[in-house]
C-alpha cells in the first residue's frame, strides 16, 4: 500500500515539474510583453524627438496677374511683370521638429521673409505735343512667417530625402515701392525716381499652403539640409478697400492689379537634438532624436 502511494505521489511531482516547465517560458515572455507595453505608454511625450536649429536662402517671386487696375480711365496701361528669376528675395528663421515616428516628422519654422517683384507700364499722349511716362516699379515686402510643416522622410543612411507639406500664417511687417520714371516730352527726356511705403495697399495679414522637398545630410549629431519649398498665397496680396485712397502710391501713377502670388524658395537648414541620449544610437546620428 505504502509503495502504491509513494509511486503516485512521484508521478503527480513529476506532472507539475513538468507542467512549470512548458508554460514558464511562455509566461515570461507575455509578462515581458506587458512590462515593455507599459513603459511606451508610461513614456508618451518625448524631449528626446525633438531637434532644433536655424535655416536661411533665397526665394523667387512669380506674379500672376488677374485684374488689371489703373489711376488713368480709359487708358491703355497693362503692366508687364518681369519674370520670377528677377524677383530675388532673402528668408531667415527658426525651427523646432518633433519626431512622431521614424519616418514622419511634424515641426513649426517662424521665419523672417522679405519678397519683391518688378513690373513696369507705359502712359503715352499725343497732340500738338508728345508726351510718354515709363515707370518701373519694384515691389519690397517683408513678412514674418509661421509655417505649420508635416514630412515624411526616407529610411537612410548618411544622406536622407524627404518630402513635406503644410500651410503657413503670414503678417506683413513693412513693405516700400521704388519707382523709376522716364518721362519724354517731345525731345526732352527727364527722368527721376522715387521711394514710399506701400504698406496700405497690402493685407495685413494673409495665409498660403506650401510643398516642398530636399535632402539632409548626418555629420555626427548634426544635421544639414537642403531643400526647396513652393509657396501659394490663397488670401489677396493686396487690398481693395484702401487701393484708391493711397496718395503717396496714387503719386507714383500706380495702383495694384489684382494678382495671385506664389513663391519658390532654396533653403539651408541646421539642426540638432534638443536632447541627446548618449546610450542610444538613432539610425541617422548618435543620438535617439534624430
Amino acid at each position: 500500500m505504502y509503495k502504491k502511494l509513494l509511486l503516485l505521489l512521484l508521478i503527480v511531482n513529476s506532472y507539475i515539474v513538468s507542467a512549470q516547465d512548458l508554460y514558464e517560458k511562455p509566461l515570461n515572455e507575455l509578462l515581458n510583453n506587458v512590462l515593455e507595453i507599459q513603459k511606451i505608454k508610461a513614456k508618451g511625450f518625448s524631449f528626446e524627438n525633438f531637434t532644433m536649429g536655424i535655416k536661411g536662402g533665397v526665394n523667387f517671386s512669380l506674379v500672376i496677374p488677374t485684374t488689371g487696375n489703373s489711376i488713368f480711365s480709359g487708358s491703355n496701361s497693362e503692366k508687364d511683370y518681369n519674370p520670377f528669376y528677377q524677383n530675388l528675395g532673402y528668408q531667415m528663421g527658426f525651427i523646432l521638429r518633433y519626431s512622431i515616428t521614424q519616418a514622419i516628422k511634424i515641426s513649426v519654422q517662424p521665419s523672417i521673409n522679405d519678397y519683391s517683384y518688378r513690373y513696369s507700364t507705359e502712359y503715352s499722349w499725343t497732340g500738338s505735343t508728345n508726351l510718354n511716362y515709363l515707370l518701373e516699379y519694384k515691389q519690397s515686402m517683408r513678412f514674418f512667417e509661421i509655417p505649420l510643416i508635416v514630412g515624411y522622410y526616407f529610411k537612410a543612411q548618411k544622406w536622407q530625402p524627404y518630402v513635406q507639406g503644410g500651410g503657413y500664417y503670414t503678417m506683413l511687417m513693412n513693405s516700400d515701392s521704388y519707382t523709376d520714371i522716364t518721362e519724354t516730352l517731345d525731345n526732352q527726356i527727364l527722368n527721376s525716381s522715387s521711394t514710399v511705403n506701400s504698406n496700405g495697399i497690402y493685407k495685413k495679414n494673409q495665409f498660403g499652403i506650401l510643398a516642398g522637398a530636399g535632402i539632409r545630410y548626418a555629420a555626427g549629431r548634426t544635421l544639414i539640409g537642403f531643400e526647396a519649398n513652393y509657396r501659394f498665397l490663397l488670401t489677396p496680396l493686396s487690398s481693395t478697400a484702401s487701393r484708391y485712397g493711397n496718395n503717396q502710391v496714387i503719386g507714383n501713377y500706380d495702383i495694384s492689379d489684382d494678382v495671385l502670388f506664389n513663391n519658390i524658395a532654396f533653403t539651408v537648414n541646421i539642426t540638432v537634438p534638443l536632447v541627446c541620449n548618449e546610450k542610444k544610437n538613432g539610425p541617422y546620428i548618435f543620438c535617439k532624436s534624430n
